[in-house]
Protein backbone atom coordinates (compact mmCIF):
# COMPACT_ATOMS: atom_id res chain seq x y z
CA UNK A 1 0.00 0.00 0.00
CA UNK A 2 1.08 3.47 -1.15
CA UNK A 3 0.39 6.42 0.46
CA UNK A 4 0.91 10.85 0.69
CA UNK A 5 3.17 12.23 2.88
CA UNK A 6 1.15 13.48 5.69
CA UNK A 7 1.24 16.71 7.09
CA UNK A 8 2.52 15.34 10.71
CA UNK A 9 5.77 14.01 9.46
CA UNK A 10 5.99 16.81 7.19
CA UNK A 11 6.32 18.99 10.36
CA UNK A 12 8.85 16.18 11.69
CA UNK A 13 12.32 17.64 12.21
CA UNK A 14 14.87 15.81 9.52
CA UNK A 15 16.83 13.48 11.31
CA UNK A 16 20.12 11.42 10.17
CA UNK A 17 18.87 8.57 7.25
CA UNK A 18 20.71 5.60 7.33
CA UNK A 19 20.05 2.00 6.62
CA UNK A 20 18.24 -0.01 9.81
CA UNK A 21 21.25 -2.49 9.20
CA UNK A 22 23.51 0.62 10.29
CA UNK A 23 21.98 2.03 12.61
CA UNK A 24 23.32 1.86 16.60
CA UNK A 25 22.76 2.21 20.81
CA UNK A 26 21.27 6.13 21.59
CA UNK A 27 20.83 6.49 17.71
CA UNK A 28 17.87 8.78 16.43
CA UNK A 29 17.70 7.52 12.92
CA UNK A 30 15.27 7.96 9.76
CA UNK A 31 15.21 4.48 7.80
CA UNK A 32 12.55 2.23 5.82
CA UNK A 33 11.95 -1.09 6.96
CA UNK A 34 9.41 -4.25 6.45
CA UNK A 35 7.56 -5.11 9.09
CA UNK A 36 7.81 -9.14 10.38
CA UNK A 37 6.05 -10.00 13.76
CA UNK A 38 3.32 -7.66 14.74
CA UNK A 39 1.79 -7.67 17.94
CA UNK A 40 -0.09 -6.41 21.10
CA UNK A 41 1.39 -7.01 24.41
CA UNK A 42 1.26 -5.80 27.83
CA UNK A 43 3.64 -3.79 30.03
CA UNK A 44 4.54 -4.96 33.20
CA UNK A 45 2.32 -2.01 34.12
CA UNK A 46 -0.76 -3.42 32.10
CA UNK A 47 -0.52 -0.69 29.72
CA UNK A 48 -0.93 -2.39 25.94
CA UNK A 49 1.60 -1.64 23.30
CA UNK A 50 2.81 -2.82 19.83
CA UNK A 51 5.58 -5.46 19.69
CA UNK A 52 7.46 -5.00 15.97
CA UNK A 53 10.18 -6.90 14.43
CA UNK A 54 11.55 -4.25 11.37
CA UNK A 55 13.72 -5.64 8.84
CA UNK A 56 15.80 -4.79 6.14
CA UNK A 57 17.98 -7.23 3.87
CA UNK A 58 20.83 -7.24 6.42
CA UNK A 59 19.45 -6.83 10.22
CA UNK A 60 16.26 -7.43 11.94
CA UNK A 61 15.25 -5.63 14.97
CA UNK A 62 12.71 -5.53 17.66
CA UNK A 63 10.51 -2.24 18.04
CA UNK A 64 7.96 -1.07 20.08
CA UNK A 65 4.99 1.60 20.05
CA UNK A 66 3.90 2.69 22.81
CA UNK A 67 -0.04 3.39 24.42
CA UNK A 68 0.89 6.82 24.65
CA UNK A 69 2.37 7.20 21.12
CA UNK A 70 0.02 9.19 18.00
CA UNK A 71 1.37 5.94 16.42
CA UNK A 72 -0.71 3.60 18.23
CA UNK A 73 -3.88 3.60 16.83
CA UNK A 74 -2.44 4.09 13.24
CA UNK A 75 -0.34 0.81 13.86
CA UNK A 76 -3.03 -1.09 15.27
CA UNK A 77 -5.53 -0.37 12.00
CA UNK A 78 -2.80 0.23 8.67
CA UNK A 79 0.21 -1.56 9.35
CA UNK A 80 0.63 -5.86 8.47
CA UNK A 81 3.27 -7.98 8.78
CA UNK A 82 5.59 -8.03 5.24
CA UNK A 83 4.43 -3.86 4.72
CA UNK A 84 6.99 -1.16 4.35
CA UNK A 85 7.37 1.85 6.65
CA UNK A 86 9.16 4.70 6.83
CA UNK A 87 10.31 5.14 10.10
CA UNK A 88 11.96 8.18 12.59
CA UNK A 89 13.04 5.76 15.50
CA UNK A 90 15.60 5.98 18.84
CA UNK A 91 17.73 3.20 19.16
CA UNK A 92 18.40 2.10 22.86
CA UNK A 93 20.09 -1.24 24.05
CA UNK A 94 17.32 -2.37 26.30
CA UNK A 95 13.83 -1.91 23.85
CA UNK A 96 15.51 -1.94 20.79
CA UNK A 97 13.51 0.79 18.55
CA UNK A 98 11.14 3.38 20.10
CA UNK A 99 9.35 4.57 17.05
CA UNK A 100 8.41 8.60 16.87
CA UNK A 101 6.52 8.31 13.94
CA UNK A 102 6.02 5.83 11.27
CA UNK A 103 4.36 5.67 7.99
CA UNK A 104 3.59 3.37 5.11
CA UNK A 105 5.79 3.98 2.23
CA UNK A 106 4.63 6.89 -0.67
CA UNK A 107 5.40 7.29 -4.36
CA UNK A 108 7.91 9.86 -3.28
CA UNK A 109 10.05 7.23 -1.38
CA UNK A 110 11.52 6.14 -4.36
CA UNK A 111 13.03 9.50 -5.26
CA UNK A 112 14.32 9.51 -1.43
CA UNK A 113 16.08 5.80 -1.32
CA UNK A 114 13.01 3.83 -0.92
CA UNK A 115 14.32 0.57 -2.52
CA UNK A 116 11.68 -2.33 -1.81
CA UNK A 117 14.47 -5.02 -2.86
CA UNK A 118 16.77 -3.92 0.45
CA UNK A 119 13.87 -4.93 2.39
CA UNK A 120 13.32 -8.54 1.16
CA UNK A 121 14.52 -10.86 3.91
CA UNK A 122 16.73 -13.18 1.80
CA UNK A 123 19.40 -16.24 2.71
CA UNK A 124 22.82 -14.31 2.73
CA UNK A 125 24.35 -17.99 1.19
CA UNK A 126 24.68 -18.78 -2.50
CA UNK A 127 21.68 -20.77 -3.55
CA UNK A 128 22.67 -22.41 -6.87
CA UNK A 129 25.69 -23.46 -4.16
CA UNK A 130 23.50 -24.70 -1.78
CA UNK A 131 21.42 -26.31 -4.11
CA UNK A 132 24.93 -27.83 -5.34
CA UNK A 133 25.98 -29.48 -1.65
CA UNK A 134 22.31 -30.50 -1.36
CA UNK A 135 21.95 -33.05 -4.57
CA UNK A 136 25.79 -34.12 -3.50
CA UNK A 137 24.34 -34.97 -0.16
CA UNK A 138 21.68 -37.03 -1.79
CA UNK A 139 23.99 -38.71 -4.16
CA UNK A 140 25.59 -40.60 -1.13
CA UNK A 141 22.58 -42.43 -0.62
CA UNK A 142 23.77 -45.76 -1.03
CA UNK A 143 20.06 -47.42 -1.25
CA UNK A 144 19.47 -46.69 -5.09
CA UNK A 145 15.75 -46.39 -4.62
CA UNK A 146 16.07 -44.63 -1.53
CA UNK A 147 18.30 -41.57 -3.60
CA UNK A 148 16.16 -41.57 -6.57
CA UNK A 149 13.37 -41.07 -4.74
CA UNK A 150 15.16 -38.20 -2.80
CA UNK A 151 16.89 -36.97 -5.88
CA UNK A 152 13.07 -36.98 -7.67
CA UNK A 153 11.70 -34.47 -4.46
CA UNK A 154 14.84 -32.10 -5.08
CA UNK A 155 14.47 -31.75 -8.59
CA UNK A 156 11.07 -31.53 -9.08
CA UNK A 157 10.78 -28.92 -6.41
CA UNK A 158 14.32 -26.95 -7.33
CA UNK A 159 12.79 -23.83 -8.11
CA UNK A 160 10.28 -23.52 -5.11
CA UNK A 161 13.41 -25.00 -2.91
CA UNK A 162 15.52 -21.99 -3.58
CA UNK A 163 13.24 -19.59 -3.06
CA UNK A 164 10.51 -20.56 0.07
CA UNK A 165 11.32 -19.73 3.35
CA UNK A 166 11.20 -22.10 6.56
CA UNK A 167 9.05 -20.70 8.17
CA UNK A 168 5.88 -18.15 8.89
CA UNK A 169 8.22 -16.75 11.80
CA UNK A 170 11.40 -17.74 14.33
CA UNK A 171 13.76 -19.42 11.84
CA UNK A 172 14.97 -18.59 8.79
CA UNK A 173 11.68 -16.93 8.08
CA UNK A 174 12.75 -15.26 5.09
CA UNK A 175 13.64 -16.08 1.15
CA UNK A 176 15.61 -19.44 0.67
CA UNK A 177 15.56 -20.18 4.38
CA UNK A 178 14.07 -23.46 3.47
CA UNK A 179 17.33 -24.66 1.44
CA UNK A 180 19.49 -22.83 3.86
CA UNK A 181 18.15 -24.53 6.70
CA UNK A 182 17.96 -27.93 4.65
CA UNK A 183 21.46 -28.09 4.07
CA UNK A 184 22.56 -27.42 7.45
CA UNK A 185 20.46 -29.80 8.82
CA UNK A 186 22.11 -32.65 6.56
CA UNK A 187 25.75 -31.03 7.32
CA UNK A 188 24.67 -31.91 11.15
CA UNK A 189 22.88 -35.13 10.64
CA UNK A 190 25.57 -36.73 8.46
CA UNK A 191 28.05 -36.01 11.41
CA UNK A 192 25.75 -37.31 13.82
CA UNK A 193 25.87 -40.71 11.65
CA UNK A 194 29.47 -41.10 11.68
CA UNK A 195 30.15 -40.58 14.99
CA UNK A 196 27.41 -42.43 16.54
CA UNK A 197 27.98 -44.94 13.87
CA UNK A 198 31.54 -45.16 14.81
CA UNK A 199 30.72 -45.07 18.82
CA UNK A 200 28.09 -47.77 18.78
CA UNK A 201 30.04 -49.98 16.26
CA UNK A 202 28.39 -53.31 17.85
CA UNK A 203 25.00 -51.94 17.38
CA UNK A 204 23.04 -54.61 15.24
CA UNK A 205 21.98 -53.36 12.62
CA UNK A 206 24.17 -50.73 12.64
CA UNK A 207 23.48 -47.68 12.51
CA UNK A 208 21.57 -46.91 9.00
CA UNK A 209 23.49 -43.55 7.44
CA UNK A 210 21.01 -43.43 4.29
CA UNK A 211 18.12 -42.82 6.39
CA UNK A 212 19.75 -40.10 8.74
CA UNK A 213 20.40 -38.20 5.36
CA UNK A 214 17.55 -39.06 3.33
CA UNK A 215 15.91 -37.47 6.73
CA UNK A 216 17.67 -34.63 6.98
CA UNK A 217 17.09 -33.32 3.27
CA UNK A 218 13.26 -34.22 3.34
CA UNK A 219 11.94 -33.95 6.72
CA UNK A 220 10.47 -30.64 6.13
CA UNK A 221 9.65 -30.87 2.29
CA UNK A 222 6.18 -30.46 3.35
CA UNK A 223 7.06 -26.57 3.81
CA UNK A 224 6.57 -26.07 0.05
CA UNK A 225 3.62 -27.02 0.18
CA UNK A 226 2.67 -25.77 3.43
CA UNK A 227 3.64 -21.97 3.32
CA UNK A 228 3.35 -19.26 0.95
CA UNK A 229 5.09 -16.12 0.07
CA UNK A 230 3.42 -13.31 -1.67
CA UNK A 231 6.48 -10.32 -1.40
CA UNK A 232 7.33 -10.27 2.54
CA UNK A 233 4.07 -11.53 3.56
CA UNK A 234 4.41 -15.37 4.58
CA UNK A 235 1.62 -17.16 5.57
CA UNK A 236 -0.30 -20.41 5.44
CA UNK A 237 -2.05 -22.38 3.25
CA UNK A 238 -4.82 -24.12 3.62
CA UNK A 239 -3.11 -27.27 3.52
CA UNK A 240 -0.73 -25.99 5.56
CA UNK A 241 -3.45 -24.91 8.55
CA UNK A 242 -5.66 -27.69 8.09
CA UNK A 243 -2.99 -30.88 7.52
CA UNK A 244 0.70 -29.26 8.48
CA UNK A 245 4.07 -29.89 6.76
CA UNK A 246 4.70 -32.95 8.43
CA UNK A 247 2.05 -35.29 7.22
CA UNK A 248 1.93 -33.39 3.98
CA UNK A 249 5.74 -34.33 3.61
CA UNK A 250 4.81 -37.81 4.44
CA UNK A 251 2.34 -37.76 1.92
CA UNK A 252 4.77 -36.43 -0.84
CA UNK A 253 7.21 -38.74 0.17
CA UNK A 254 5.00 -41.89 -0.34
CA UNK A 255 4.08 -40.47 -3.50
CA UNK A 256 7.37 -40.55 -4.47
CA UNK A 257 8.22 -43.49 -3.44
CA UNK A 258 4.96 -45.12 -5.18
CA UNK A 259 5.87 -43.09 -8.59
CA UNK A 260 9.19 -43.82 -8.43
CA UNK A 261 9.23 -47.55 -7.32
CA UNK A 262 11.23 -50.14 -6.33
CA UNK A 263 11.90 -49.08 -2.53
CA UNK A 264 11.71 -51.72 0.09
CA UNK A 265 8.81 -51.45 2.27
CA UNK A 266 10.72 -51.59 6.25
CA UNK A 267 12.95 -48.64 4.58
CA UNK A 268 9.82 -46.95 2.99
CA UNK A 269 8.44 -47.19 6.46
CA UNK A 270 11.29 -46.07 8.51
CA UNK A 271 11.47 -43.25 6.26
CA UNK A 272 7.93 -42.14 7.06
CA UNK A 273 8.79 -42.42 10.79
CA UNK A 274 11.74 -40.50 10.19
CA UNK A 275 9.21 -37.49 8.68
CA UNK A 276 6.64 -38.04 11.48
CA UNK A 277 8.44 -37.73 14.19
CA UNK A 278 11.41 -35.10 13.34
CA UNK A 279 9.58 -32.81 15.68
CA UNK A 280 9.81 -34.93 18.69
CA UNK A 281 7.05 -34.63 20.89
CA UNK A 282 3.48 -34.36 20.26
CA UNK A 283 3.25 -31.02 22.36
CA UNK A 284 5.18 -29.37 19.43
CA UNK A 285 2.75 -31.05 16.91
CA UNK A 286 4.56 -34.36 16.02
CA UNK A 287 2.15 -36.53 15.21
CA UNK A 288 4.87 -39.55 16.24
CA UNK A 289 8.07 -39.06 18.61
CA UNK A 290 11.27 -40.75 17.40
CA UNK A 291 11.18 -44.76 18.10
CA UNK A 292 14.35 -45.69 16.59
CA UNK A 293 18.39 -43.90 16.82
CA UNK A 294 17.86 -42.20 12.84
CA UNK A 295 14.91 -40.14 13.73
CA UNK A 296 15.99 -38.94 16.90
CA UNK A 297 19.60 -37.70 15.04
CA UNK A 298 17.55 -36.23 12.49
CA UNK A 299 15.05 -34.24 15.12
CA UNK A 300 18.28 -33.41 17.64
CA UNK A 301 19.84 -31.88 14.03
CA UNK A 302 16.76 -30.03 12.85
CA UNK A 303 16.10 -28.86 16.05
CA UNK A 304 20.07 -27.51 17.25
CA UNK A 305 19.91 -25.09 13.54
CA UNK A 306 16.45 -23.90 14.26
CA UNK A 307 16.80 -22.92 17.58
CA UNK A 308 20.99 -21.57 16.83
CA UNK A 309 18.95 -19.25 14.08
CA UNK A 310 16.78 -17.93 16.62
CA UNK A 311 18.88 -16.99 19.05
CA UNK A 312 21.28 -15.37 16.58
CA UNK A 313 18.17 -13.43 15.50
CA UNK A 314 17.53 -12.18 18.38
CA UNK A 315 21.65 -11.42 19.13
CA UNK A 316 21.76 -9.39 16.22
CA UNK A 317 18.48 -7.46 17.20
CA UNK A 318 20.02 -6.58 20.38
CA UNK A 319 22.45 -3.50 20.79
CA UNK A 320 25.86 -4.72 21.12
CA UNK A 321 26.26 -2.51 23.85
CA UNK A 322 23.58 -3.99 25.81
CA UNK A 323 24.35 -6.41 28.24
CA UNK A 324 21.82 -8.85 27.60
CA UNK A 325 18.57 -9.33 25.00
CA UNK A 326 14.95 -8.40 26.53
CA UNK A 327 12.87 -11.52 27.27
CA UNK A 328 10.44 -10.71 24.96
CA UNK A 329 11.56 -13.44 22.77
CA UNK A 330 10.31 -16.94 21.32
CA UNK A 331 12.13 -17.84 24.38
CA UNK A 332 10.62 -15.83 27.13
CA UNK A 333 14.44 -15.38 28.66
CA UNK A 334 17.13 -12.85 28.21
CA UNK A 335 19.88 -13.76 25.97
CA UNK A 336 23.41 -12.56 27.11
CA UNK A 337 24.64 -10.06 24.67
CA UNK A 338 27.74 -8.19 25.64
CA UNK A 339 30.48 -10.60 26.20
CA UNK A 340 34.37 -10.58 26.63
CA UNK A 341 35.12 -13.74 24.95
Amino acid sequence: MIQAASSEEKSTPKIARIALADISDGQTAEFYAAVGLLERRMASNQKPFIYLELYDRKRRVSARVWNNSPMFEVCEREWKPGCHLRVHAKHDGKFGLSILFARLVCADDAIEGYDPQQLRAVTRFDVEEMFGELLDFAKKIKDVPLRKVVMHLLMTNEAKFKEHPAAARNHHAYAGGLLEHTLSVTRTGEMLADKYRDYYSDLTPALNKDLVIAGCILHDIGKLDELQAAGQDISYTRSGTLVGHIIVGRDMFRDAAKEIGGLDPDLQLMMEHVILSHQYMKEWDSPKEPAFPEALLVHFADDCDAKMNMYVSILDSTSADADFSDANNIFRRKLLRKRKL
